[in-house]
């Protein structure tokens, strides 16, 4: 017991808090450093870059949409009367159309 305690005491003296403090700061220090280099190397990208990156799928999308999408006519429609055994009908085949969709979607 007397050794080890006596080993300690030696560590104690040239093992200072302020030694110990500086030793801490530095491997902050140099982790921190070592980050920013993985960061460099696998190409990691900044919150700018990715805004920008953003900005450019949009306007790549709003100029695909705009080449496929036909001009929309600017006249009104005319009003038809329906009756309200041709409505229930046209309801029906609605009804056929979606049932379609839905069993084809899932």
């Amino acid at each position: 017991m007397k050794a080890g305690n006596d080993i300690l005491t030696k560590l104690n003296k040239e093992m200072s808090i302020e030694k110990v403090e500086d030793l801490m700061n530095e491997t902050a220090e140099a982790i921190e450093y070592q980050n920013e280099i993985s960061e460099l190397l696998s190409g990691a990208l900044t919150v700018e870059d990715e805004e920008a990156i953003e900005n450019e799928l949009a306007q790549i999308v709003n100029e695909e949409l705009n080449q496929k999408l036909p001009d929309v006519p600017g006249t009104e429609l005319p009003k038809v009367e329906v009756g309200e055994e041709e409505y229930e009908e046209e309801k029906k085949e609605d009804q056929k159309v979606k049932e379609k969709f839905h069993f084809a979607w899932n």
